[in-house]
């Protein structure tokens, strides 16, 4: 039987392996990498995002638009007037406005 070897407590502590050491993090380059193909991906996503927000805009503009016109419709239909919509360009807001008999606008 061979004997146990014997550790001295106040011995030094053998310094890591170098393929242990260097496989703790990423390089610098790695990281360059990294944030390079981030950068392309975001350059080739942006314009289609700005053009999705513009075609949403416009599509939320044109339901609204759709709707006040359909309103002031049925509210025609309903009583028998006429209704007006119009655009204010100074304020950049719609107005409906109703004819009723017998009252003169202001």
């Amino acid at each position: 039987m061979l004997p146990l070897p014997r550790f001295h407590p106040t011995a030094s502590v053998p310094p890591r392996s170098t393929a242990r050491r260097g496989a703790a993090g990423f390089t610098l380059v790695e990281l360059m990498v990294v944030v390079l193909i981030i950068t392309i991906l975001a350059v080739i996503a942006v314009p289609g995002i700005s053009r999705q927000l513009a075609n949403r805009r416009a599509r939320t503009s044109a339901d609204f638009i759709a709707t006040l016109y359909r309103n002031a419709r049925l509210r025609a239909m309903a009583r028998g007037s006429a209704v007006l919509v119009r655009f204010d360009a100074a304020t950049s807001r719609y107005e409906v406005r109703e004819a009723i008999w017998g009252v003169q606008a202001t």
